[in-house]
């Protein structure tokens, strides 16, 4: 989906950082962790938040719109990123082993499951060994007042109108999400506002 009409009419439409994000911080300052990609990340929230943290932030997105946001909030707080442009669901520009840390708020769920699948082979990737990744990702489908959608496959829907017109998103569970990230250590999966999963997830294999 092109995000970009979306971000010229709304802008920065997310302010805060994650309620957890504090939490994933804490953990990875025990973890001396230093390298962190945010991945989709959108107007920049969590770019800012962690870089105000002191972490090396590489912020990946494929909407020009949310990397000048992005690049504009950074500036405006004094703080530096990398940014760069791309597709969290194809091979990311980074080598393997890069990164100490993954953020994808609100972003894997956004395609067909083989996509999915191959954007979570590339974040385990990228992390290093025992490296960690928070993620979200949607559990039930989004229903706003005469929105009308198309399902595509199985636990998969395509939104036809509205603020997120043609995006794709694709349902998980909890069984699911252990299913999908077997290469991880996945601890207690929990839910923000009864419409996202979140969890913390530990590389535990190369």
């Amino acid at each position: 989906m092109n995000w970009d009409p979306l971000f010229k009419q709304h802008g920065r439409y997310f302010h805060n950082p994650h309620a957890n994000m504090n939490a994933f911080v804490a953990l990875l300052k025990k973890e001396k962790a230093q390298r962190v990609l945010d991945l989709g990340c959108g107007s920049g929230r969590h770019t800012v938040f962690l870089a105000s943290k002191g972490f090396h932030v590489t912020a990946l997105d494929n909407s020009d719109e949310g990397i000048q946001l992005t690049r504009q909030w950074l500036k405006k707080r004094g703080e530096r990123a990398r940014l760069v442009k791309g597709n969290a669901f194809a091979r990311l520009p980074f080598p393997s082993h890069y990164f100490d840390a993954v953020v994808s708020v609100q972003v894997l769920h956004h395609g067909k499951i083989i996509e999915i699948r191959r954007a979570i082979q590339e974040v385990h990737r990228v992390l290093r060994k025992k490296g960690w990744a928070f993620i979200t990702l949607t559990k039930i489908r989004h229903r706003f007042k005469g929105s009308k959608v198309k399902e595509l496959a199985p636990r998969t829907y395509w939104s036809l109108n509205g603020y997120e017109k043609g995006a794709i998103h694709y349902l998980f569970t909890k069984e699911k999400i252990r299913e999908e990230f077997n290469d991880f250590d996945v601890g207690r999966i929990w839910l923000d506002t009864d419409k996202y999963y979140c969890f913390f997830a530990r590389k535990n294999q190369d």
